[in-house]
């Protein structure tokens, strides 16, 4: 069941996300930069600790996660570049509970930013910030203030760090690997809608206020134009 509101996210395209799932067990080698890059490619924050669904942590050979499809975190042990054990634990206590032959670790967020196309929406946001930095030039602070935000947003993508607001990156994405929650469901689903003058209404409603919004934070460089 799905408001329209949820209907209109964008998400990642459901093959490129059943892509990223990666299978660990007992038989597995890890990198532990590579593992690292590919935990905040799939939305996971770094921590010193894990305290929360989306975090992780590496502390020497111990790296730690949590999923969000998972009761609990789970604590993956390695010798040398192997793994020697694979377990949950308690968050509060941080003790193991139960030792696990596999686990998979699966992305945290809807919307991900991948190498393939990191590239392309760093060149198209650097083209808009500079432009709307050209029309923002008789106003130095002003100018300053757009230049350090999305600078920033930038710069994170430039050095694959965490984003935390995915709304400012999402309309840089390439249209192809982007999809909404119907590309997720199988090609012969039942799809019944309730109401649909009142949702072609809201959807309208919607729409409009964007625009109104937007509009505004636009003119004063608190966005950029895509």
């Amino acid at each position: 069941i799905v408001h329209i509101e949820g209907l209109l996210n964008k998400l990642t395209d459901p093959i490129l996300f059943k892509k990223q799932i990666i299978e660990l067990d007992l038989d597995s080698r890890v990198v532990l930069d590579e593992l690292a890059q590919h935990l905040i490619s799939n939305g996971y924050e770094r921590e010193s600790m894990v305290e929360g669904v989306g975090q992780f942590s590496i502390r020497g050979g111990i790296i730690d996660f949590f999923s969000p499809y998972n009761e609990y975190p789970y604590r993956i042990e390695l010798f040398d570049d192997e793994i020697d054990s694979i377990r949950t634990f308690d968050i509060g206590t941080q003790r193991s509970i139960e030792a696990v032959e596999s686990v998979l670790i699966p992305p945290v967020k809807e919307v991900l930013i991948l190498d393939e196309y990191r590239d392309a929406i760093i060149e198209s946001m650097e083209k808009e910030l500079n432009e709307i930095l050209d029309r923002l030039g008789k106003d130095p602070r002003t100018q300053e203030k757009v230049e350090e935000k999305f600078g920033s947003y930038i710069g994170e993508l430039k050095n694959k760090l965490h984003i935390s607001n995915m709304d400012m990156i999402v309309p840089y994405i390439p249209e192809k690997y982007l999809s909404s929650i119907l590309g997720y469901l199988r090609e012969d689903a039942l799809i019944f809608v309730d109401e649909p003058r009142r949702i072609e209404e809201r959807a309208s409603s919607i729409r409009e206020e964007f625009l109104v919004k937007y509009s505004e934070l636009l003119e004063v460089g608190e966005v950029l134009p895509s």
